[in-house]
């Protein structure tokens, strides 16, 4: 269920995990805390599978990282 709501999230523009994680735990029903060990696994395997692409974000000094989703996504 989490995997359908990131790709339906990333649809709209690309997030970091931080990001991507208050968005997703705002549109459930009722609220639920998506804790950090669950969401970055479930972005890596999304990775593994082609379905999204992590892009380095150049205007960020801190060279954060953003989720992409891919057309295979």
């Amino acid at each position: 269920m989490y995997e359908l709501l990131i790709l339906g999230t990333l649809m709209s523009r690309n997030m970091t995990g931080y990001k991507l994680r208050q968005v997703v735990e705002s549109s459930l029903v009722p609220r639920r805390e998506i804790s950090n060990g669950v969401m970055y696994p479930l972005l890596a395997k999304l990775e593994d599978h082609g379905y999204i692409e992590f892009l380095a974000d150049e205007t960020d000094p801190r060279n954060k990282k953003v989720a992409q989703i891919t057309p295979a996504g």
